[in-house]
């Protein structure tokens, strides 16, 4: 089959330019709306990642909220001018409670054993007082326990950062 050119009009040569230049263009238009669609997967992959970053922080910072209420509840329970007041063993123990979202068991199990001494500190405190104003003379078996429960209180507070540590790092090292 030969072309016969001398019936080639201008009408189909016209045809023919538009259809080859609509096929060009939309080649080139494809190719520029791939590049834009690479771009802006790029980009939802950056917003995806300073979103997780964001989240991390958050994380920490109500982290380091309970952290805080545990150390200024343990400083205040070791201290010798008496027990914690109120509003800080409450902030403890409303922190202690949000703990079970935010924190390993491993850390769980430490404020548990922070609040039960603790409690224990402060009952047998109320004990003594109470010995001491009936008759003056302490009890030797309940003053040992306060000292012991002081004493198992001083090593939380040492170990505090020890404690909390793995729970509270933002980024794990591979």
């Amino acid at each position: 089959m030969t072309v016969d050119w001398e019936a080639f009009t201008w009408e189909a040569f016209a045809t023919l330019m538009t259809g080859a230049s609509a096929v060009i263009g939309a080649v080139c238009i494809g190719i520029r709306q791939s590049a834009i669609s690479h771009r802006q997967t790029e980009i939802l992959h950056r917003q995806v990642s300073i979103e997780e970053l964001r989240l991390r922080s958050e994380l920490f910072d109500r982290r380091f909220a309970v952290y805080e209420a545990t150390e200024a509840y343990l400083a205040h329970a070791i201290d010798i001018d008496g027990p914690p007041s109120r509003d800080i063993e409450q902030v403890f123990f409303d922190a202690k409670k949000r703990a079970s979202f935010l924190f390993s068991a491993t850390t769980q199990a430490t404020l548990k054993e922070i609040a039960t001494t603790g409690a224990e500190l402060m009952s047998v405190g109320s004990k003594l007082r109470r010995t001491n104003q009936l008759d003056g003379t302490p009890d030797w078996d309940l003053s040992q326990r306060q000292q012991s429960c002081l004493e198992e209180l001083s090593i939380h507070y040492e170990n505090l950062a020890v404690a909390f540590g793995g729970d509270m790092q933002l980024f794990r090292s591979a």
